[in-house]
């Protein structure tokens, strides 16, 4: 298991993005885990690079947890070890149509079309059209932003290496992918985000192939991140609840290729989705003959119904004279 550096500072340069485009609603996220947002956005507060806001649909959420960018990453993190390789599969026009019709769930071919996942959101669909109409000079814009972004992460790199190395003990954090539930034989490469709300300084947290992991993670009793804002997040999202449904009335645990045959959607997006339950600790997951299986968490959801429950009644609930 090697750490790199490159990868690291390329998720940071598109995760520097990715905050800039959605920094409320990451702000909302950290605040859930308990991060006051000065000391959550405290680096990316000192760099300070406004983007061109023909950028926003490569980075908008949409109806999506994450960004198109961090998924055409996550989708490639095996091979990509720098700017130049992601921008790469960028100049591949075909490619990137046809992956942004995933990830927006057909909406390439129908923008606003209801249904299509993000309707909500006219900016992204304006955002779409324009990447189908002129697709080279959106792209130019975004190279030279992301360039402008990655010389500054990779300062910020060069200043921060010694508190890095200070904090690369290796024996952590097979203990923390570990209990994430990994085989760590089976990573190759694990990297720090300097930019993530959960400040490396402070917390052994690592992320492995795009998915943050912490210590926090697949502890069934862990709930202390639980609000009403992170259980309405994840009940709005359809593919988090249909997974949900699938394995309460399946009464068992599932591995994702057990939970892929029974839902339409595609491996890229239930790995996404995945993590996502799992940082709230709505579903937990083991480990049997080498495969993870996945199961609903009972106490997250008696806590969520407890949250829920009292705010309802906090509404109807007569006040006292």
């Amino acid at each position: 298991m090697i750490f790199s550096l490159e990868k690291s500072v390329l998720f940071d340069t598109v995760y520097y993005m990715e905050i800039f485009f959605n920094k409320e609603r990451l702000t909302e996220s950290s605040e859930n885990y308990g991060f006051n947002e000065n000391i959550a956005f405290e680096l990316y507060n000192t760099i300070n690079i406004s983007l061109k806001e023909t950028d926003r649909t490569f980075f908008g959420y949409g109806n999506n947890n994450y960004s198109f960018m961090l998924f055409l990453l996550f989708t490639h993190i095996d091979k990509i070890n720098s700017l130049e390789e992601l921008i790469n599969i960028l100049q591949d026009k075909n490619y990137i149509s046809g992956l942004f019709s995933e990830f927006y769930k057909d909406g390439l071919e129908n923008p606003g079309e209801k249904g299509s996942g993000f309707e909500a959101d006219p900016i992204i669909t304006s955002g779409l059209l324009m990447v189908i109409n002129d697709y080279d000079l959106i792209l130019k814009n975004l190279i030279g932003d992301l360039h402008n972004v990655n010389s500054v992460i990779q300062k910020c790199y060069a200043e921060n290496m010694h508190r890095i190395k200070y904090r690369l003990k290796l024996s952590d954090y097979i203990s923390i992918i570990n209990n994430f539930g990994c085989d760590t034989d089976e990573i190759e490469y694990y990297g720090i985000s300097l930019l993530l709300p959960f400040n490396f300084k402070k917390s052994k947290t690592v992320w492995i192939f795009g998915y943050m992991a912490d210590l926090s993670v697949n502890n069934r009793h862990n709930l202390s991140n639980v609000t009403l804002k992170s259980v309405l997040t994840i009940l709005e999202d359809k593919l988090s609840v249909n997974i949900l449904e699938l394995l309460h009335m399946n009464g068992k645990p599932l591995s994702s290729d057990q939970i892929l045959k029974h839902l339409n959607c595609s491996q890229l997006v239930l790995y996404m989705a995945l993590p996502n339950l799992l940082s709230e600790n709505a579903v937990i997951m083991h480990k049997e003959d080498g495969i993870n299986y996945y199961s609903i968490n009972n106490e997250y959801f008696k806590k969520a119904s407890n949250i829920i429950d009292n705010k309802c009644m906090s509404f109807y609930q007569p006040k006292c004279d």
